[in-house]
């Protein structure tokens, strides 16, 4: 598991999601994970590098589809 992935992973913890999958892909790394019971998942582009912008884009992005599975 490269940085991104672990990243990722922690960011989806952190914001309270279960059962945290991450499956990697050609073009995109698919984040599986749970929140409140229901399954969610987030594509992350394989060429996004962890800067200092990656962080809180993922962590909106990952916010805004718990706020929309409630």
């Amino acid at each position: 598991m490269n940085s991104l992935h672990r990243s990722v992973a922690k960011t989806i913890e952190a914001l309270g999601g279960t059962n945290v999958r991450i499956r990697p892909g050609r073009r995109h790394t698919i984040a599986e994970f749970e929140a409140g019971g229901r399954p969610l998942s987030i594509p992350v582009h394989s060429g996004s590098i962890a800067s200092r912008r990656f962080e809180p884009m993922i962590r909106s992005q990952i916010r805004r589809k718990m706020e929309a599975a409630r």
